[in-house]
């Protein structure tokens, strides 16, 4: 959510298909008329995050394990991205954001407290009871009305199943996944 970002590692949350292919067509949409490319630049999957890590090096041994539990212990759920909202950053974050429902807090204080020690969790604003559960459409973004106007083509509410987690290096161009996992088994 602007420059001073810094996250080594992201828990990350993906969406069923038709979600996913709602979102990038978006993306796309942006980058084709010269709005924003970031998120296609960046080589993103639609996702909310949960948290990440500013660690360089984690133990991979262990973050695997513990996202073995996390996807064991967590179904399919459903998500709604409800509305479309600004992080007043400089620059700034457009998203959709997602609907708060107990399924979403429960997994996302489920990760904290599976996560809790792993590595240093940075950028308080996905820590529980701080945390705005939302996919990014664009990021980097200068002129925020033109970019807001442009994402109103995202036909919102979107009504989808989170299906999978994983761990992203989103620091890398094209963004890395190291571990994707299926909710659920």
């Amino acid at each position: 959510m602007g420059d001073n970002f810094s996250m080594a590692y992201a828990i990350e949350l993906f969406f069923a298909e038709a979600a996913e292919t709602a979102v990038r067509d978006l993306w796309h949409s942006l980058a084709e008329v010269g709005i924003n490319d970031s998120m296609i630049r960046f080589g993103a999957t639609p996702h909310v995050t949960l948290g990440g890590f500013a660690d360089e090096q984690l133990d991979m041994d262990l973050v695997a394990e513990k996202m073995r539990l996390f996807a064991a212990k967590k179904r399919p759920f459903s998500l709604t991205l409800s509305y479309l909202g600004v992080f007043n950053t400089n620059p700034a974050v457009v998203y959709a954001g997602a609907t708060v429902s107990l399924a979403l807090l429960d997994a996302h204080h489920f990760f904290h407290d599976l996560f809790a020690g792993v590595g240093q969790q940075p950028w308080g604003y996905y820590l529980p009871d701080v945390w705005v559960p939302h996919c990014t459409l664009a990021e980097g973004v200068g002129e925020v009305g033109t970019a807001v106007n442009h994402c109103r083509k995202l036909t919102l509410p979107i009504h989808t199943t989170v299906n999978r987690i994983s761990i992203v290096q989103p620091g890398q161009y094209p963004v890395s996944y190291r571990l994707t996992l299926p909710l659920g088994g």
